[in-house]
């Protein structure tokens, strides 16, 4: 499950995250929307909404960097392109939502 991977993506080395479509992604964000928030488990909570907010934040800084490194690959950029065009937009709207779980909690 990919809530299980997020755990370990910025420590075990892989960066099979940067593969990662909004399919990928939304089922993290609506486990989060799910989720009963209460003074036991708020720190869990937090943690899971803080490993994702980093994992989107480091996609999109390493397919950046990708693109300036290897400026004539087509595929690279596309991929780029599609993180912007299709994740970052949707995750913007779910990220407004897990906000505001938050502070309604």
């Amino acid at each position: 499950m990919k809530e299980d991977m997020m755990k370990n993506v910025h420590t075990n080395g892989t960066q099979d995250f940067l593969s990662w479509k909004w399919e990928d992604i939304a089922p993290i964000g609506e486990h989060l929307l799910d989720f009963e928030i209460n003074s036991d488990n708020i720190d869990r909570w937090l943690k899971e909404y803080s490993d994702l907010l980093s994992v989107i934040d480091e996609m999109f800084t390493r397919l950046y960097i990708k693109t300036t490194q290897y400026t004539n690959d087509s595929d690279i950029e596309a991929r780029f392109n599609e993180f912007i065009e299709q994740i970052q937009p949707k995750f913007r709207t779910l990220d407004e939502k897990l906000q505001k779980k938050l502070l309604s909690s």
